[in-house]
């Protein structure tokens, strides 16, 4: 019993570091013009040339700014919960565990940081024009600031998990869940859904 509680404080530390660290960056970002730098790049870089970008509340720039500051506190945490995590495992690990864990924290961050770049660069420029290339001629054409942004984070976030199925994939094969012929029969599955 007094192990379990031990282990159970040093998760509660680690869980205390991980929100005061996400809270304090939050707040940072809430207090300075960073978030609304974000925002007017997003503008800048994925509202298509004559789409008006508009607010509809009065809340709708507060919960953009507030959206975009909690995005971006939670990518600067997620190093340190990667630490965490590390700190906690790695110790109970042999030593070619430990090394596989760390290419597999290193590759899922890389893989991570990658697909959240592709969706920014890509995906959504495409999508946006692709879909307001609808828009009659003649009509105006309006995007909701906080559709925008939720979109934006959202599509990032979502595609950088994406890029993650090469780990996941990885790990399956590893502990022995599935094979490698498996994936081998079943791409077609995976190419053409």
């Amino acid at each position: 019993m007094e192990l379990i509680l031990k282990e159970l404080m040093v998760l509660r530390g680690a869980c205390v570091r991980l929100l005061g660290s996400f809270t304090f960056l939050l707040l940072a970002f809430m207090m300075t013009p960073i978030a609304q730098s974000v925002i007017v790049r997003m503008q800048d870089d994925l509202v298509p040339q004559g789409v008006a970008l508009v607010g509809l509340t009065p809340f709708d720039p507060f919960l953009a700014q507030a959206t975009v500051a909690a995005a971006l506190a939670m990518l600067l945490v997620g190093p340190l919960l990667l630490i965490e995590v590390w700190r906690y495992v790695s110790p109970g690990l042999y030593p070619d565990e430990r090394r596989a864990l760390g290419q597999l924290l290193w590759w899922g961050s890389a893989l991570f940081v990658l697909g959240t770049w592709f969706s920014y660069a890509f995906i959504i420029p495409a999508t946006f024009a692709g879909l307001y290339a609808f828009t009659p001629a003649g009509l105006q054409s309006f995007f909701s600031l906080r559709d925008l942004v939720s979109l934006v984070c959202g599509m990032t976030v979502a595609t950088g998990f994406l890029f993650e199925l090469p780990v996941m994939m990885m790990v399956l094969v590893r502990i022995g869940l599935l094979n490698h012929s498996f994936w081998g029969r079943h791409w077609p599955a995976a190419v053409f859904p």
